[in-house]
């Protein structure tokens, strides 16, 4: 398996669902060139509803789509010790079970919590990806509506490289840096 770009513009999917070899196979003639898929927090089973297994990856990879992954997003406790521990294990589960490059990337899902838990979380998260071995390029960010974060304290206070953000949150200002960046 190799980490490579995939081209820009390009339609993609994100779901949550578990998908089958059929799934890819219509996703691919419907012209998708890449998915984001879901991996385990902290202490969630890895055989979790939702959450792509290995012998999903390799569907997607067998009809050459691009893959991504994101973790679910935690509701509580959103401190910086647990940040470190999910970030850490979302690393951890795609280089060791999916066994993907650490190259790849890998989203923190941000849900609603305060401005500072915000910013422990997620500059935590960050940390524990690198700590279990991804590059420190292949970690991102993308914040549910109404993250309490301008689009300025997103770049200058979250230590991470990529960002994504809503349609909604670019209407009302709150715009990020491009995941491209």
């Amino acid at each position: 398996m190799v980490a490579k770009n995939v081209p820009i513009p390009s339609l993609g999917f994100d779901t949550s669902e578990n998908l089958s070899a059929a799934h890819y196979d219509y996703l691919v003639s419907a012209g998708f060139k890449w998915g984001c898929r879901y991996v385990p927090l902290a202490g969630q089973s890895s055989t979790a509803n939702g959450v792509i297994q290995p012998a999903e990856l390799a569907n997607a990879l067998a009809r050459k789509l691009g893959m991504m992954f994101v973790q679910f997003a935690r509701t509580s406790p959103i401190t910086a010790a647990q940040g470190a521990a999910d970030g850490k294990a979302a690393a951890t589960y795609v280089l060791q079970t999916l066994k993907a490059p650490n190259t790849t990337c890998l989203w923190c899902d941000m849900g609603l919590a305060t401005r500072d838990a915000t910013i422990a979380y997620v500059n935590a998260w960050y940390q524990g990806t690198i700590d279990a071995g991804m590059s420190p390029a292949a970690a991102g960010v993308y914040f549910e509506p109404g993250v309490p974060l301008t689009s300025s304290e997103r770049f200058s206070l979250i230590n991470l490289h990529r960002y994504w953000s809503t349609a909604r949150d670019h209407a009302r200002g709150n715009t990020s840096r491009s995941p491209a960046s």
